[in-house]
């Protein structure tokens, strides 16, 4: 009986402790679980749209945002930089609620739609023959996306500028990111023709044709 007995307390104590165990790991989980969902409720609450805006709050409410998407890595330089005409206009209500418009699209898009706003907008500029804007919202898009249409539109405009030695090194890293695109290559080769390095150009061009460019059989059979 005695035994019996000793072997029911082990039992019991094994129990007991492995009771506390699974107790403490349930709350932990809990605990977790609970943080991360208040977390994702922060995330998710947009507090432009959750405030009565008013001519005196309308800047510690863009501010509020701001904060919020500079915890995004690949927003924070966004935010920033827009914060800092925030702030230039902050007793300045009129034009804050202008540049309100420009913070609740950077809270509502993803940085996939906000580096394709920002190209959007550097082809229409560049259409319109504004390099300056164009320029600007090429280096935005690429910052947020590195997609090599991005570089090799960017390296055409660099072209157009008659900065070669930059538009090479757009169309370059537009190959180094998708190496089967012949227009690339095709648009490079005329990068390099125009300061004279014929060897390269004409390296490119025969690639381009290889790949289905037919505009390179010009180039190819007149310029060498």
């Amino acid at each position: 009986m005695y035994v019996s007995l000793s072997k029911l307390n082990r039992s019991i104590g094994i129990l007991y402790n492995m009771t506390i165990m699974l107790f403490l790991i349930i709350s932990a989980f809990a605990g977790f679980l609970i943080c991360y969902l208040i977390r994702k409720r922060l995330i998710q609450i947009n507090p432009v749209t959750s405030i009565n805006i008013s001519n005196d709050n309308i800047f510690e409410v863009i501010i509020l945002s701001l904060n919020r998407e500079k915890l995004q890595i690949e927003k924070h330089h966004e935010a920033s930089e827009l914060e800092k005409t925030v702030i230039l206009f902050k007793n300045n209500p009129e034009k804050l609620f202008i540049l309100k418009k420009d913070v609740d699209r950077l809270c509502d898009f993803s940085v996939k739609d906000l580096a394709d706003y920002h190209f959007g907008n550097a082809e229409k500029d560049n259409e319109n023959n504004d390099t300056f804007n164009s320029l600007i919202n090429y280096n935005k898009a690429i910052h947020l996306d590195k997609n090599p249409m991005y570089f090799n539109n960017r390296g055409c405009l660099y072209h157009q500028m008659d900065s070669i030695e930059l538009a090479i090194d757009d169309y370059s890293k537009a190959i180094m990111l998708s190496p089967n695109n012949g227009k690339y290559y095709y648009n490079r080769a005329g990068a390099y023709y125009a300061i004279n390095r014929n060897d390269e150009a004409r390296r490119d061009w025969q690639k381009a044709f290889d790949m289905g460019i037919s505009e390179a059989e010009h180039p190819l059979r007149f310029y060498f």
